[in-house]
């Protein structure tokens, strides 16, 4: 997907409609980069603001400079709806946390693709897990997985 080129509009408000959200799915924001000549001098002037809010629909961009380009990274404004289906994965033995959401592959729950964050007004479930790093290390969380995989191979109170 090709960014969208020399603007400092809102891309979500534009009717960029599709490729936007499809960049913002891909990368967790839509990079505008600056090309124009009007744009760049301004760049090097240091005139362009470091932050932009959009006034119609929230979304806030942050001022980045590359070395090779000059950009701005826009995210949308988030609402409880955008993480009705969003658990916070937290290992059982090291702590280490991020946020992905739940789909449904065979009829049963998954974990599918990371997110950012919610905004700390939105609250979203905790899952506890065992990560990579930490399974078979012989911690808590190998012992609740050991408890697990003997429930599910049929000893309901992991007895055998």
């Amino acid at each position: 997907m090709e960014p969208t080129r020399d603007h400092l509009e809102c891309p979500f408000c534009m009717g960029l409609g599709q490729t936007a959200l499809d960049n913002e799915k891909l990368f967790g924001y839509v990079s505008v980069i600056l090309n124009d000549k009007a744009l760049l001098d301004r760049h090097w002037k240091r005139d362009l603001p470091e932050k932009l809010t959009c006034q119609t629909c929230g979304a806030a961009a942050k001022y980045v400079v590359g070395c090779c380009r000059v950009r701005y990274e826009w995210i949308r404004k988030r609402s409880p709806e955008d993480y009705r289906d969003v658990a916070r994965f937290e290992c059982s033995d090291c702590g280490a946390s991020y946020y992905a959401r739940i789909v449904e592959r065979n009829g049963r729950p998954m974990i599918g693709e990371k997110v950012p964050a919610p905004p700390a007004a939105v609250q979203v479930r905790r899952q506890r897990m065992l990560c990579g790093d930490c399974r078979g290390m012989g911690g808590p969380g190998d012992n609740l997985q050991n408890l697990l995989d003997r429930q599910r191979g049929g000893d309901p109170f992991g007895l055998l």
